[in-house]
């Protein structure tokens, strides 16, 4: 299963907004604020309000309001929040492999899907934040509604505590494993609601890792249970946080095979490494399927976010990322001059 199109309408920082995303991998790029994450949930919480069997179009639209209202952590369950301010409502059409979904908020919260079904299809979403060493008796606590989470960490801890598949569902996720040999993955288990990571050293406790190992850990542990397959789609939020810059290239590669094996990929990131090792790729012509990316962008603070979309980043307009590395550069290189000045200044005296 992958997505074709999303198309957004005074949805959250949204005013207009058309996404057509590759088959392979994509790349948010953008400042705070520019509703990279906001895109990514709005597509996650619509697949995932597929996984059910569901009579009516009543029934998915009351089931794609409570993901919504989890995946964005509205107060009171309320959609209301997610039109943007100043609309009457806000509408979205996503067009995947086998059919589309459209689906209307109005001013007051009110949903509506229209009849268009999609077929189920399989999501995953890993936020931000390192999950691995947190994941003991947050599944508890969330449920009594004793945390401010969003409901992606729960879906999460939920995938993460799935066993290992059986038989041939088992040979095929261990087969998708072996194409992330560019990565330290380790071995994941689950043990007394803790989970142990053993990297070839010896088993040791989640907490005792460093954090970009346990990043890693969780995209192992997803791939080994099955939770990520063929027809997956993967979101996943600033993946490169906790991660040195050897880990970020070696993930580049191992999200590339992960492409290459069926799985449509969203990222959202600020970082350089990670960005232009993709883009280097794509332009290499070495991704297949290959690699597109969005930049998103306000004119002013208040403005609606605009996106731009290229197939490399030498072709994006607003590139956030890099302009702020030139003005690095700039600010060193003005450094060096002042100094190479004050040098001679000092030695004619």
């Amino acid at each position: 299963m992958k997505i074709k199109t999303l198309e957004i309408r005074n949805f959250t920082v949204f005013e207009q907004a058309d996404f057509h995303p590759s088959p392979g991998v994509n790349v948010l790029i953008g400042e705070n604020a520019s509703g990279k994450s906001h895109a990514l949930k709005l597509m996650y919480a619509s697949l995932r309000s597929t996984r059910k069997k569901l009579a009516t179009e009543a029934d998915l639209a009351r089931e794609l309001a409570e993901r919504l209202a989890g995946a964005f952590r509205t107060v009171d369950d309320k959609l209301g929040p997610l039109v943007r301010d100043g609309a009457n409502g806000a509408a979205v059409m996503l067009t995947v492999e086998s059919g589309e979904m459209n689906l209307t908020i109005s001013k007051q919260g009110d949903l509506r899907v229209l009849p268009s079904r999609l077929k189920p299809a399989d999501a995953m979403f890993i936020p931000s934040r390192e999950f691995l060493a947190a994941y003991e008796s947050f599944v508890a606590e969330y449920q009594d509604r004793r945390l401010s989470f969003d409901e992606t960490y729960y879906d999460l801890c939920i995938a993460l505590s799935k066993a290992e598949p059986k038989l041939a569902a088992k040979a095929a996720a261990d087969a998708l494993l072996k194409k992330l040999d560019s990565l330290p993955t380790g071995k994941v288990s689950l043990d007394n609601g803790r989970f142990y990571v053993d990297m070839g050293d010896g088993r040791r406790e989640a907490h005792l890792l460093a954090e970009g190992w346990r990043k890693i850990a969780v995209l192992s542990r997803l791939v080994s249970n099955g939770s990520i397959k063929e027809g997956t789609v993967l979101f996943w939020d600033e993946p490169e946080s906790g991660l040195n810059p050897k880990l970020v290239i070696e993930l580049t590669a191992a999200l590339c095979a992960l492409a290459s094996a069926g799985v449509q990929i969203f990222l959202a990131t600020h970082d350089y490494l990670l960005a232009h090792q993709l883009s280097l790729r794509a332009e290499r012509g070495s991704v297949d399927p290959p690699v597109r990316f969005f930049s998103l962008r306000r004119a002013t603070p208040r403005a609606p976010v605009v996106v731009e979309a290229a197939e490399t980043l030498a072709e994006i307009t607003h590139n956030p990322i890099l302009q702020a590395y030139a003005r690095h550069a700039e600010e060193e290189e003005q450094l060096v001059s002042e100094q190479i000045r004050r040098d001679r200044v000092g030695e004619a005296r």
